[in-house]
């Protein structure tokens, strides 16, 4: 940034590994990130969960060339070149380094390179915010929670919690021995009460248990220990 524009005392202190510079620097941030995100950040953690198992969903069911088709919009893949929309036209060469996809629910519209000299290239490209979609209606106080203590929803969102990259509606209720219509119930009381994320795959719907319900499992909730 200074190549370009002239920067502040402070941002040289940050730039030279000033410890008071970075100190005060990070209390900001985490000011910031009390007051404005930790409110929200169940929601954040369980967009990135689903859209990290997705991935390694695709990595599953076809490779690296079904991860790469699908990765986003603005990122075609054609062997052996991964095309991605940027705003200014620029080369860069992996040289038998490897690649980091990260998704991101702050990076907005097109993706954006990290590069490191020391470190494999990152690409950090945006998660599905399911704009457009309708938003699952609230549930009555208690209902949906008070429901999940019954055995066949704890085994669903159990059977959710042991594939690390979520499960399909048949593969729950395959594991759980119900009905297809039966898991595809249950899982939307779960995803209602916040225990379960549910995106596409494909022509099915990926459930991954979001962090709310990996802490129900645990029993470590502190809104449940009660």
């Amino acid at each position: 940034m200074a190549a370009r524009h002239p920067s502040a005392g402070w941002l040289r202190r940050l730039a030279d590994g000033d410890r008071r510079a970075l100190g005060g620097l990070a209390a900001v941030m985490r000011a910031y990130f009390d007051a404005v995100l930790d409110p929200h950040w169940d929601v954040v953690a369980s967009r990135v969960a689903a859209a990290r198992a997705h991935g390694a969903r695709c990595m599953v069911d076809g490779g690296v060339h079904r991860l790469l088709t699908t990765l986003h919009p603005a990122v075609r893949w054609e062997p052996p070149t991964l095309h991605v929309a940027y705003p200014d036209d620029r080369d860069l060469h992996l040289d038998g380094r490897g690649l980091v996809l990260m998704p991101s629910f702050f990076c907005r519209r097109r993706p954006v390179t990290l590069r490191a000299a020391d470190r494999p290239p990152v690409l950090v490209y945006p998660i599905d915010h399911d704009l457009g979609r309708p938003a699952d209606p609230p549930a009555a106080a208690g209902g949906d929670l008070t429901a999940l203590l019954g055995a066949t929803r704890a085994a669903v969102l159990r059977a959710a919690r042991s594939q690390p990259h979520g499960c399909t509606t048949g593969e729950l209720a395959r594991q759980v021995r119900v009905s297809l219509s039966s898991a595809s119930e249950h899982a939307t009381t779960l995803r209602r009460a916040g225990l379960l994320h549910a995106r596409p795959h494909g022509r099915h719907t990926l459930h991954v248990v979001t962090p709310l319900g990996h802490a129900l499992l645990a029993g470590a909730h502190p809104d449940l220990a009660g």
